[in-house]
């Protein structure tokens, strides 16, 4: 069995409620954001990285 909810399941959360269209047309893409340029999209990792699978006992995972 998963411990995930079912989709019916509707999670409300006071800290994030949900958008309106109100805040649907005041929304901008992240490239007219102020700190977009510092924070580059990159398609592609950096020549120099690796990817590396590590497996990991499930008590570890699990705590």
């Amino acid at each position: 069995m998963s411990d995930r909810p079912e989709i019916d399941d509707v999670v409300f959360d006071d800290d994030n409620p949900e958008w309106t269209e109100a805040d649907f047309a005041r929304a901008r893409p992240v490239e007219e954001l102020p700190f977009a340029a510092a924070f580059p999209r990159s398609a592609t990792h950096a020549p120099n990285d690796t990817m590396v699978m590590v497996p990991l006992p499930r008590d570890v995972v699990d705590t």
